[in-house]
């Protein structure tokens, strides 16, 4: 594999025409350390693509109003991996997975108050959407803030997520949306413990709608706050 490091280093306003605005990385793996991804936009990947099994290990790094159609911030393909530790990925906007986007395998680790906050998607998955056998992992992390028309905070489609002392609040959706917090569908998992939904709102399902033989299990969790325009505050 091809191996790079980035540690200290600032990218801005840069542009990839396919995919990757700030990097683009193929069969590669990455360290990260106290960098700097903005305002760059990509067609896939608006901060970062990861695709043909990269593996991507990301400390206090900062992806921020970077814009794509598909994964503002980062997308995470092709059975890649990418681990957030102290990272925060804010105000990016893309069609679906304004924050984060894992698709066709890919797979996230975060951790140590990662932040996945104030991103937009017109479509799914304000904060991170997981489809086409992506996975999440979210441990001391606060996914907040975000804003889509189907799942606010995230969007799970077939696939699964496991968070553990982790924030899914204060998301919402545009007027209609569903899903202010998670949307699930098509058979998909999450797992909330010692979590928090709260404060997200929704025209259905305030915290999470959940639907198509989906499971949503919450095991010491809270949720508070949530509202619905119509049905489901909570759930």
């Amino acid at each position: 594999k091809t191996n790079a490091i980035m540690s200290n280093v600032r990218l801005e306003s840069c542009v990839g025409s396919n995919g990757g605005g700030g990097v683009f990385a193929t069969g590669a793996r990455i360290m990260v350390d106290a960098s700097i991804v903005k305002e760059c936009h990509g067609a896939i990947g608006g901060g970062f693509q990861l695709t043909e099994k990269s593996n991507m290990q990301a400390k206090d790094l900062t992806v921020f109003n970077c814009t794509s159609n598909r994964g503002g911030g980062i997308i995470v393909e092709k059975s890649s991996k990418v681990s957030l530790s102290t990272c925060q990925v804010s105000n990016n906007r893309a069609k679906e997975g304004g924050g984060i986007c894992l698709r066709d395998g890919g797979q996230l680790i975060s951790f140590n108050s990662t932040r996945v906050e104030h991103n937009y998607a017109s479509n799914q998955g304000g904060g991170i959407v997981v489809i086409s056998e992506g996975h999440a992992r979210l441990d001391d992390t606060f996914v907040e803030h975000n804003l889509a028309y189907y799942g606010g905070g995230m969007y799970v489609d077939g696939c699964s997520v496991k968070a553990r002392s982790t924030s899914l609040s204060s998301n919402s959706v545009e007027s209609g949306g569903y899903g202010g917090g998670l949307f699930m569908a098509k058979n998909g998992y999450a797992l909330f413990e010692r979590s928090i939904l709260g404060r997200n709102i929704a025209t259905k399902g305030g915290a999470a709608y959940i639907e198509y033989s989906s499971l949503l299990h919450v095991k010491k969790t809270t949720l508070q706050h949530n509202q619905a325009k119509y049905d489901g505050g909570g759930v």
